[in-house]
């Protein structure tokens, strides 16, 4: 909240105000399907849906609760540092952060990604409280900057201390299948973790169900920012 905007501002004037931002979301969200529908006809994607967030997997680039627009049925080339959502074995669809592409080798060690040798580094920038909500009790996380080869810009990740998760053998990247990473690292089940472990482990291109490009709704985010 920013003081002068809505913390003096007169109740009636306020929920004039919401009632006109609401009125916005309603018609932006009505433009992208109009968009959507639009690019269907043009076979660019065959559709765009919401989702919703419900867990602290991907914080602090998504937080519980948070809702994403999607184009979903999209196909590759992709990229490091994408947020894709994917299908499981289990039926479920999960979102995470592409980190390695088919023959790559990647390792993590001491909580840092090693791709094909070279430690990808972290920049810190402090510390979020209440980042480790999975701790008991939930406690602060370390923040980083995080940039992978050829993202086009740097993501921020979370850190909670010491895991198991931290240090993951080197493996390569298998034909067909992508690596991913959730951004807050030790509050994930990602590519590191076996499926019997409750992990995914490599994730076939054909179970990509999508991309998240924007949010419709994240507290203390614009309507329409990207993801990326």
């Amino acid at each position: 909240m920013r003081l002068g905007e809505e913390a003096l501002q007169d109740p009636a004037v306020a929920a004039r105000s919401r009632g006109r931002r609401a009125l916005a979301v309603l018609l932006c969200l009505g433009l992208v399907a109009i968009v959507g529908i639009g690019l269907r006809a043009a076979g660019t994607i065959p559709s765009v849906h919401a989702y919703y967030i419900p867990s602290e997997s991907m914080m602090p680039t998504l937080v519980k609760n948070d809702r994403v627009l999607a184009a979903t049925g999209t196909a590759g080339p992709f990229t490091r540092g994408e947020v894709l959502l994917f299908r499981t074995a289990r039926g479920a669809t999960y979102i995470q952060r592409l980190a390695g592409l088919p023959g790559d080798r990647i390792a993590v060690a001491g909580g840092k990604v090693i791709l094909n040798g070279k430690t990808v580094p972290q920049q810190p920038l402090g510390t979020a409280t209440n980042g480790c909500m999975l701790a008991n009790p939930p406690g602060p996380a370390q923040w980083f900057r995080e940039q992978f080869p050829g993202e086009a810009a740097p993501h921020e990740i979370y850190d909670c201390g010491p895991s198991m998760a931290d240090d993951f053998p080197e493996q390569v990247v298998a034909p067909g299948h992508l690596f991913l990473l959730g951004d807050n690292r030790d509050d994930t089940a990602d590519s590191r973790v076996p499926p019997d472990q409750g992990g995914v482990s490599q994730v076939t291109i054909s179970d990509v169900a999508g991309r998240a490009p924007i949010y419709t709704f994240a507290p203390g985010r614009r309507f329409g920012q990207s993801v990326h």
